[in-house]
């Protein structure tokens, strides 16, 4: 699915199978972890990969992946989701793409019957605009939050 935010055109996957995801696809899925986190992150990231633990969205510009994200079931309930992995590429932050990922993932989890999304993170001005709250903090600062679909 194509679409256009400011002016400039992005093109939006969704993998509901990580094993389904591309070679190339997945070689600068990698790199983005590097990018925006560190090689140990990106470690952990590639053991989720081949886990196939989540579903992933990602966003590509003309040919090159900007940003990528993860949701799965929570497995605490059938509409309880969870959201995981949000990062956008440099280049492209406060050009509306992290809020483009938030908005499909829950698209996708309404698709599917959810009900409410979880998150546990430590940066919640991002959720918040998608409807999100906190409703716990833990002592190493992470944040639980939730939003009803």
């Amino acid at each position: 699915m194509a679409i256009i935010i400011r002016n400039m055109q992005y093109k939006i996957l969704h993998f509901i199978n990580s094993n389904n995801i591309p070679h190339d696809v997945k070689a600068q899925m990698l790199e983005l972890v590097r990018n925006v986190y560190d090689d140990n992150t990106a470690a952990q990231f590639i053991k989720e990969l081949k886990n196939n633990l989540y579903e992933y969205i990602e966003v590509f510009d003309d040919t090159n992946l900007i940003a990528l994200a993860g949701l799965m079931n929570s497995g605490l309930d059938f509409d309880i989701w969870e959201f995981a992995w949000a990062m956008v590429r440099e280049d492209y932050r406060g050009k509306g793409v992290g809020k483009l990922l938030n908005d499909e993932r829950i698209k996708i989890i309404k698709q599917y019957g959810g009900k409410k999304v979880l998150c546990v993170t430590q940066k919640t001005w991002h959720l918040t605009r998608n409807g999100f709250r906190i409703v716990h903090t833990f002592a190493n600062g992470d944040n639980l939050m939730v939003c009803e679909i």
